[in-house]
């Protein structure tokens, strides 16, 4: 049986040239300022550009410092938002069976940039992404 799920962007950003402080924690400052979007998970998701070890420990520091020890954490790393499909595969095989009901997403991707994309784009994007079955 298919799943059908319902997207909320809660956060869309970037982090801003000057700025030194990472995109993880900016995810954390936005979230523990909106403790709101944290109520009910059952999942956290994060997209990180970078696929190494320091990806999973960005996860652990999300959930270590909003006290969400009791999701599920899941670190796709390597491809940033582009792993976000991913992501959305999984979630909807996790939600089918009626567990999970309510996933955060996080897309982070650190050192992004123009790098020779046809198309302009925003350097260092974060988003915050409520995920949901219909």
């Amino acid at each position: 049986m298919k799943t059908e799920l319902t997207f909320n962007v809660l956060y869309s950003g970037t982090r801003s040239g000057g700025e030194n402080q990472s995109l993880v924690d900016i995810a954390i400052a936005q979230m523990e300022a909106n403790r709101q979007w944290l109520t009910d998970l059952d999942v956290l998701v994060l997209c990180h550009h970078a696929n190494t070890s320091h990806a999973e420990r960005n996860c652990a520091k999300i959930r270590r410092a909003l006290d969400l020890l009791d999701t599920l954490p899941l670190t796709l790393g390597h491809s940033g938002s582009q792993a976000f499909s991913h992501a959305l595969s999984l979630l909807e095989w996790l939600m089918s069976g009626g567990e999970y009901r309510r996933a955060v997403c996080i897309l982070a991707d650190e050192e992004f940039g123009q790098n020779g994309l046809p198309l302009p784009v925003q350097e260092n994007p974060l988003s915050i992404i409520e995920i949901m079955p219909l």
